[in-house]
């Protein structure tokens, strides 16, 4: 079902919003550790597709990969990813809704 997708995907990409704003947390409270090795979170789409003749489900989503990166933490770069991820995780949380209150209404209408 397509508004399984949209919700899973949409709380896929909440969570890996978080990750991200909890590395960005991270860096910035480090900024002046000395050897300290900043982390960022990219996001990467992925998707399944089930064999033809199987009866389950796979659901698409975002998969959040932790990495590290070479030199010091700069607090520019940190809150311009900070605004990235805020942004990114409004707009999936704004999906979840749309994509609950379109699961609600399809119930209401096959009742």
């Amino acid at each position: 079902m397509a508004i399984t997708s949209i919700l899973s995907t949409a709380s896929s990409a909440l969570t890996a919003n978080v990750r991200r704003i909890d590395a960005v947390a991270n860096n910035l409270a480090n900024l002046t550790t000395e050897d300290f090795k900043p982390s960022d979170v990219r996001t990467v789409s992925q998707t399944a597709a089930p064999a033809a003749s199987s009866p389950v489900v796979f659901n698409s989503g975002v998969l959040a990969v932790v990495v590290e990166e070479e030199g010091p933490v700069d607090a520019a770069t940190q809150f311009s990813r900070l605004i990235q991820s805020q942004s990114a995780y409004n707009m999936a949380l704004k999906t979840l809704n749309v994509g609950s209150e379109l699961s609600g209404e399809l119930l209401r209408l096959s009742a």
